[in-house]
């Protein structure tokens, strides 16, 4: 019987990634692009933390879609509710990690959630860190209604897939997972 559990190599990615990910997140908050620079999303720049945080995203996204292909194969989902909401939550993460590696320039508002991820990860059964989660996912998804995201479909195309990522971390809330 072959068990699939590589939790270790997930942990030290969160442990060793959440200092510069979280940094590159709040340096963005405090210090925007001037928007009316720009004339459409395209003109965005892509700045040299948006391309850091794509590299760290897009090993994010490898590891939860490796994760779930060899659960699935292996058989290693279970019928607990923890385990199918954990699989969800992966599973709804992948199009909102992906739909953020296409934008050209990722706002710190819309970055954080994704990087404080990294610390709730690392830093286990704190329910006020999952607290500051919701509300940095919210506060995410409350950007992408304003302007000038609301326009852009890049944007609106991130605000579909965020409600999924939400649903999940309610379940998950709800199920004290």
């Amino acid at each position: 019987l072959i068990r699939w559990n590589v939790f270790w190599m997930w942990d030290a990615y969160n442990r060793y990634t959440m200092i510069p990910m979280n940094l590159l997140s709040f340096y963005k908050l405090c210090y925007p692009i001037d928007f009316s620079k720009f004339e459409r999303a395209k003109d965005f720049p892509l700045l040299l933390e948006d391309k850091l945080l794509r590299f760290f995203y897009f090993f994010i996204g490898l590891y939860y879609a490796f994760d779930i292909v060899m659960k699935f194969l292996l058989k290693q989902i279970t019928s607990s509710s923890c385990d199918i909401i954990s699989t969800f939550h992966h599973i709804a993460s992948l199009p909102v990690i992906y739909s953020m590696y296409r934008l050209n320039y990722l706002p710190g508002v819309i970055s954080l959630p994704c990087t404080f991820h990294a610390v709730i990860c690392a830093i286990r059964n704190s329910p006020i860190l999952d607290y500051i989660y919701t509300i940095f996912l919210l506060f995410c998804q409350y950007a992408t209604f304003q302007q000038p995201f609301a326009k852009i479909k890049e944007y609106r195309r991130l605000r579909k897939t965020l409600w999924f990522l939400l649903t999940s971390v309610f379940l998950m809330g709800l199920y004290s997972c």
